[in-house]
C-alpha cells in the first residue's frame, strides 16, 4: 500500500445562471406586462355597461381639464427636447 494521500476529484457544479435568468426576465416581464395590460383594458372599460368602448378617451381628449395637462406636458417635452435634438451632431 502507499502512503499518499488519496486523490479527490473535483465535481463540477452545474450551471444554474440559464435558469436564474429566465426566471428573472419571466418575473420582470411579468410585473411589467400585467399592469400595463390592466391599465388599457380599465382604460378601455365602460362602467355603466359593462363594455369596451373608447369613451374615456373621447373625454380625455375633449374635455378642457384634461387638455390643458396634456398640454402642458407636450410644451414641456419639446422644450426639453429641442436643446437636446440641437446639441446633437
Amino acid at each position: 500500500m502507499s502512503a499518499a494521500a488519496p486523490i479527490l476529484i473535483a465535481r463540477r457544479r452545474p450551471d444554474l445562471s440559464p435558469g436564474v435568468w429566465t426566471v428573472a426576465a419571466a418575473i420582470l416581464l411579468f410585473m411589467v406586462v400585467v399592469p400595463l395590460a390592466w391599465i388599457l383594458v380599465a382604460s378601455v372599460h365602460s362602467d355603466q355597461d359593462n363594455r369596451l368602448t373608447p369613451a374615456n378617451y373621447v373625454e380625455a381628449f375633449t374635455k378642457s381639464i384634461y387638455l390643458q395637462p396634456i398640454r402642458n406636458s407636450l410644451i414641456l417635452a419639446a422644450l426639453s427636447a429641442a436643446p437636446t435634438c440641437r446639441a446633437a451632431p
